[in-house]
């Protein structure tokens, strides 16, 4: 009999095998991983189609309890605009100061303010900044830029003296 030929009917040579428990199946640890790979990529699919679906229900959930509720929302362009002219500009001048105990710089620009600087001083908190500096500022937010206050008017309080 030749060496180098099969004969049918023989089965092959088993690959040695380790005599002792854990490494007895070490010949399948590929298999394994391929296994335990898909099984994670498949859970790590499911999760992301479930939080997908679920998030697509709440929202549509949350339209059909309020249907205008979109159309409430402000957005950038509709907001209360405060035109910066409501609020007063002033001449700074070295000697004076600010009215406000702050210092004397525009929290925006971060540059102090200089002798005949025209100057925004905010009403519900006094800061004071450069009227071009709070002028873009309040074009696109109603807050002071230092302490977050609103620049809106304050509606007049009631008084309870009995009247």
């Amino acid at each position: 009999m030749l060496p180098n030929r099969k004969v049918l009917g023989e089965s092959p040579a088993a690959p040695p095998s380790s005599e002792w428990g854990p490494f007895s199946g070490a010949g399948d640890f590929g298999k394994n991983m391929g296994i335990i790979i898909a099984a994670l990529l498949l859970a790590l699919a499911l999760g992301f189609t479930a939080g997908a679906l679920i998030r697509r229900h709440l929202h549509r959930r949350n339209r059909r309890r309020h249907p205008d509720a979109a159309l409430e929302k402000p957005t950038a362009g509709h907001l209360a605009v405060l035109p910066p002219e409501s609020i007063p500009a002033v001449v700074f001048s070295a000697g004076e100061g600010l009215p406000s105990a702050g210092p004397a710089e525009c929290a925006i620009c971060l540059l102090e303010f200089a002798d005949g600087d025209a100057v925004r001083i905010l009403p519900n908190c006094g800061h004071g900044f450069h009227v071009r500096c709070i002028d873009v500022w309040i074009s696109s937010r109603q807050s002071c830029p230092t302490c977050r206050k609103s620049c809106l008017p304050q509606p007049e309080r009631l008084s309870t003296d009995g009247v």
